[in-house]
């Protein structure tokens, strides 16, 4: 799973105020990861089972929105829309987009999704997205249908990021697509899932940790032997945490509320 753990976003720059923020955060949620290895733990794959049977759940509403679309054969689309494989004029006009790789057909509508910049994990800026549309509509995209809904762009883009697993924060992007689908917090939805049939049914089948436990505390103690035993506490005392309630997320306001409580009693124990 490497840096996938549904209920623990990587830390990403833009949600901190300075890079050495970003960097202390950072170490502390692979310090968090490292206890237990828990991306590759067997709760975290059934937390992953069951966003798969969620998006499965979700073809009905992306079937009627291409349907909307008047186009009867799957677009190519390009997997890396980022700033690096973009060529433009002195008029800023794109001549060239290169590193068509690994491209693959999509459905329709994804076409209609303002893609993310710099890079594709980055996330639709507001400000991007009446220009998208203008362009889209200027260049005739769909032969020039004018009835194109363009609305649903943080669904798709949501969606297309936990389908290709290539992002950072899985957790947010399947809170946006539950809200948006369902009309729902996440958490009421996880708990009804995990009654339905088929996610017992799928449960089944996911195999137990890969590691056994005396492997999984050597490679925890290893790992914590180069970083110190007050990093192994902190992240231990998290996980103790995390064991006794559903809902915890380890997430930006963790990391930073972990970071202000750690300044401040340093400046009361030394002043």
């Amino acid at each position: 799973m490497e840096h996938h753990l549904f209920h623990a976003p990587v830390p990403i720059v833009q949600e901190y105020d300075s890079f050495e923020e970003y960097r202390v955060a950072t170490d502390r949620w692979n310090d968090y990861v490292a206890v237990g290895s828990k991306a590759e733990s067997r709760k975290n794959r059934l937390d992953y089972t069951l966003v798969g049977i969620s998006l499965r759940d979700t073809v009905a509403f992306l079937s009627g929105k291409d349907g909307q679309t008047g186009c009867a054969d799957f677009p190519l689309c390009h997997p890396d829309i980022s700033m690096q494989n973009i060529f433009v004029d002195d008029d800023l006009n794109i001549t060239c987009i290169i590193d068509w790789a690994f491209t693959s057909s999509v459905p329709p509508a994804m076409l209609l999704v303002c893609p993310g910049l710099p890079h594709p994990r980055d996330s639709v800026q507001s400000s991007l997205i009446g220009a998208f549309v203008d362009g889209f509509l200027a260049g005739e995209g769909f032969s020039g249908q004018s009835a194109l809904d363009f609305s649903h762009t943080e669904f798709f883009w949501a969606f297309f990021r936990l389908v290709n697993l290539d992002s950072l924060q899985d957790f947010y992007y399947f809170c946006q697509i539950i809200h948006s689908y369902v009309g729902q917090d996440v958490f009421p939805y996880i708990r009804g899932m995990k009654e339905k049939k088929e996610f017992l049914e799928a449960a089944e089948h996911v195999p137990k940790d890969e590691e056994d436990e005396e492997r999984s505390k050597q490679n925890e103690e290893q790992y914590f032997s180069c970083v110190g035993p007050q990093r192994h506490a902190l992240s231990r005392h998290l996980t103790m945490i995390q064991q006794q309630n559903a809902q915890f997320v380890a997430d930006k306001r963790l990391w930073r509320w972990i970071a202000l409580y750690l300044s401040e009693r340093d400046i009361y124990m030394f002043r």
